[in-house]
């Protein structure tokens, strides 16, 4: 059974969310760790990772789901862009983020 935690997930708040414009892209900054069930870095390299928005904390569907997006460790930190989010996912006070690798929630 592979085990694999995220650390130092930073989730950086930075969204270009703008109430600017309908054309206005939506995009969610974000940086994790990817570490083994023994807290060790993953092995540096591409993984392919998918981010899950809800507006529940456990349980109920995703409000809105990524595409598969690659995204390339060194010590297992990655940075990626989770672009085109639409309006609606920051519609409610609270809205959670999973992230899944592997087929795996971490």
């Amino acid at each position: 059974m592979k085990s694999i935690s995220i650390v130092c997930m930073t989730l950086t708040l930075l969204c270009a969310v703008s109430a600017l414009g309908q054309g206005v892209p939506r995009v969610l900054d974000y940086q994790g760790k990817l570490t083994n069930s023994s807290g060790q870095p993953v092995s540096d390299g591409a993984y392919q990772v998918t981010f899950k928005f809800y507006f529940v904390e456990t349980g109920g569907s995703p409000t809105w789901t990524s595409s598969t997006i690659s995204v390339n460790t060194s010590g297992g930190i990655f940075t990626t862009s989770i672009a085109s989010i639409p309006a609606s996912v920051f519609s409610s006070s609270n809205v959670w983020l999973e992230t899944v690798w592997g087929g795996e929630t971490l």
